[in-house]
């Protein structure tokens, strides 16, 4: 990923084909999920692929640069592919409350898929983490489920099944 601001060209589309050839499954059945910079690694994929969801928890840098090595993903922000909420703690000091919503802003004038944002007052970053001060118990769980319910709720059935989410946790998001 070169300087975290693009992914290498066949990079995304050669791990989704390999999944697929691994386990037998289309784009529509795959998602991703990443936390801080894996968080960031959603946005840049649902950006460029169409996969069946993603979800993404403080990847910081989307709306505003933090560095020449890690620019503003603003470009992808009009060509989400990928169904997508993002997912941030409001005390998260290197992801501004205002960046979250623009980036809000951005994807729910602009997005052809489901958008949403969730933001937790009193998380800070790293909320997910049980072994940093950061952890917030609370924020950590209600985000988790809610990871889940955006699965079930995107992805396609395999051919095991796959158990539709109501999507009512998003309502409003």
């Amino acid at each position: 990923m070169p300087a975290f601001g693009t992914l290498p060209d066949g990079a995304t589309r050669g791990a989704v084909v390999v999944v697929q050839e691994a386990v037998g499954v289309d784009d529509r059945q795959i998602g991703i999920v990443g936390v801080c910079l894996g968080g960031r690694v959603t946005f840049l994929v649902a950006g460029h692929e169409a996969l069946g969801a993603g979800v993404g928890s403080y990847g910081g840098g989307t709306v505003t640069a933090r560095s020449e090595a890690v620019p503003a993903l603003t470009g992808p922000i009009a060509g989400v592919r990928t169904p997508w909420p993002g997912l941030s703690g409001d005390v998260d000091g290197s992801i501004p409350v205002e960046d979250v919503e623009q980036l809000r802003e951005g994807l729910h004038s602009t997005a052809d898929v489901d958008t949403a944002i969730m933001r937790y007052p009193d998380a800070d970053h790293g909320f997910h983490c049980d072994v940093r001060e950061s952890f917030d118990e609370v924020a950590a769980a209600d985000a988790w489920r809610r990871t889940l319910v955006w699965l079930e709720g995107h992805l396609a059935p395999t051919a095991r099944g796959t158990p539709a989410g109501d999507g009512q946790l998003w309502a409003g998001s």
